[in-house]
């Protein structure tokens, strides 16, 4: 389970860096 949340919170970091940039 961690690691599912972790895979989810790197790829909404990544979504967001993308957005931001």
């Amino acid at each position: 389970m961690c690691t599912r949340i972790l895979f989810l919170s790197n790829f909404a970091h990544k979504f967001v860096y993308f957005t931001v940039t």
